[in-house]
């Protein structure tokens, strides 16, 4: 039987559908790695992650909103309609000092190329 050809919404459904999948799954392991914990959802994550920054200073504020995908005040409004800044190499920045960070209160994970085969 021939496929058939599908459509960019079919794409673009079946493309969400999987990135569903990916993120309940996830959002599952994490919370079975994490029993015993008080109950947490993964907006809990981006909330603590923006207020740490912020108050450990790791990036301005603008760059932290868009790290989480915010529209803060730099590009509200009519800012917006002319502020079409990404800040792709501030936002790398902000989470590479969040990995390190992290990794300080975590202790060293395992070294490249030592994972599972």
């Amino acid at each position: 039987m021939p496929k058939t050809k599908l459509t960019a919404r079919e794409k673009l459904r079946q493309e969400h559908e999987r990135a569903k999948s990916l993120a309940d799954r996830s959002r599952q392991l994490m919370k079975k790695a994490l029993i015993g914990m008080e109950p947490w959802c993964l907006h809990d994550v981006r909330r603590s992650f923006v207020t740490h920054c912020n108050e450990l200073s790791l990036a301005p504020p603008h760059i932290i909103e868009a790290a989480v995908n915010h529209i803060g005040s730099a590009k509200a409004g009519v800012a917006g309609v002319y502020n079409r800044a990404s800040w792709l190499p501030e936002r790398r920045q902000l989470l590479e000092a969040w990995s390190a960070y992290v990794a300080s209160l975590v202790g060293p994970g395992p070294s490249p190329g030592s994972g599972p085969a």
